[in-house]
């Protein structure tokens, strides 16, 4: 068995946004079509900030290039694009996370009943068009920490509904590590989250022992290979494994934001080599979920 011990969290994806000046390099994907599909994702090493702020108590900052309405809420005037600065907060006195813009306007927050809970990390994320996927409309602001009291303490990823109702609530997924709380699949090196997987090519029974990590969505009758990590520096070991709903696509009409759509985005969270650790997506041929 590999040793998972870890150092602070990575938060990755095509287009993560660094709160501090340090500089990061993009995982490579070489000699890839379509059939073979990927993973996307950035690394942390143990001495950098990439796209996080570890929280300190104040606001953790997302400062990204935000494009026209990105921070919106549907049916809300769309703000221009601009080049500013998403807040994440743990409200000690709720213990709520809580998202704002640069105008300290509500875009989410947890909501109590199980979904509140301590961030330590924020980022932004978008995909890109990539062998042939639709990207991400804009970029989206995400929370990453632990969760209080009904969900055992497991890790959650957090990011707006961009509704205003009940105070703009936020979407959560849970993560569930192998055969541990939430995992669906009691095989050893498959994590099963809803019609999502993730495997361990390592663990699994009669996996290729190849050191990657396979993302998998049920079709209605068969598993279908979406994604998975790239070889040497990209490979590792399945730590823990999430689905959660993130709004991926909206229209500004008439200077507001309309037609959003949200959909299921599987998370696996990686140790890489060097004690590198991410969070990383699969990247679709044609859509996301």
């Amino acid at each position: 068995m590999k040793n998972k011990s870890l150092i602070p969290i990575l938060v990755t994806g095509m287009f993560f946004v660094a709160c501090s000046q340090e500089q990061f390099e993009p995982v490579i994907q070489e000699n890839l079509t379509n059939d073979q599909n990927s993973s996307e994702g950035f690394e942390l090493v143990e001495d950098e900030i990439l796209g996080a702020n570890f929280h300190t108590g104040s606001a953790m900052n997302i400062t990204a290039n935000w494009e026209a309405g990105s921070t919106t809420l549907l049916g809300g005037q769309a703000h221009a694009a601009q080049n500013n600065t998403v807040k994440v907060f743990n409200e000690a006195s709720t213990g709520r996370v809580i998202f704002t813009n640069w105008n300290d306007y509500f875009i989410g927050r947890t909501n109590g009943a199980g979904n509140n809970g301590t961030a330590t990390h924020a980022f932004g994320f978008k995909r890109n068009s990539h062998m042939g996927s639709i990207p991400w409309s804009a970029m989206v602001p995400f929370a990453f920490g632990i969760t209080n009291g009904t969900n055992n303490g497991r890790e959650a990823l957090w990011t707006p509904w961009f509704e205003n109702v009940a105070m703009s609530p936020v979407y959560m997924g849970l993560f569930a590590t192998d055969n541990g709380i939430g995992d669906e699949d009691n095989t050893p090196g498959i994590i099963k989250v809803g019609d999502f997987r993730a495997l361990d090519e390592d663990v699994r029974p009669s996996g290729a022992g190849d050191g990657r990590v396979v993302f998998q969505k049920w079709n209605g009758s068969i598993w279908q290979q979406i994604g998975r990590t790239n070889g040497p520096g990209d490979n590792g070991d399945l730590l823990a494994f999430t689905v959660v709903n993130v709004r991926t696509d909206y229209t500004v009409s008439g200077g507001k934001v309309t037609a959003q759509k949200a959909e299921a985005v599987p998370v696996a969270k990686i140790a890489r080599p060097q004690n590198k650790t991410r969070l990383s997506t699969a990247i679709y041929a044609n859509n996301i979920g």
